[in-house]
């Protein structure tokens, strides 16, 4: 009987799937834990962070927590501060991004 090896490529592609799939988990166990409606927009963030080695993924995670923190924020202030319009939005985004990239 022959044995099938994995060749490093289908290896690395199936680590990648479970990894995804257990951080998805998590998420989603997360969510539920702390209550929270509408869990599976954190799966699909979970799905979209993964990346291939855990360093890279841990980054670009805490960069987009960082982001989605001070996009909330802006938002607030501008909608406290203009009301709620199409323009006080375009300036709200406008803002988070340049902070962001400061």
């Amino acid at each position: 009987m022959d044995s099938y090896r994995l060749t490093p490529q289908q290896a690395g592609l199936l680590k990648q799937a479970v990894k995804t799939a257990i951080a998805s988990m998590v998420s989603l166990y997360a969510t539920r834990f702390v209550k929270l409606p509408e869990g599976h927009w954190a799966v699909i963030s979970a799905i979209i962070v993964m990346q291939s080695d855990l360093a890279t993924t841990l980054k670009t995670s805490i960069s987009r927590l960082a982001g989605t923190a001070i996009g909330t924020i802006v938002g607030g202030l501008c909608v406290t501060t203009f009301g709620v319009h199409i323009w006080s939005l375009g300036l709200a985004v406008a803002v988070a991004i340049l902070v962001c990239a400061l």
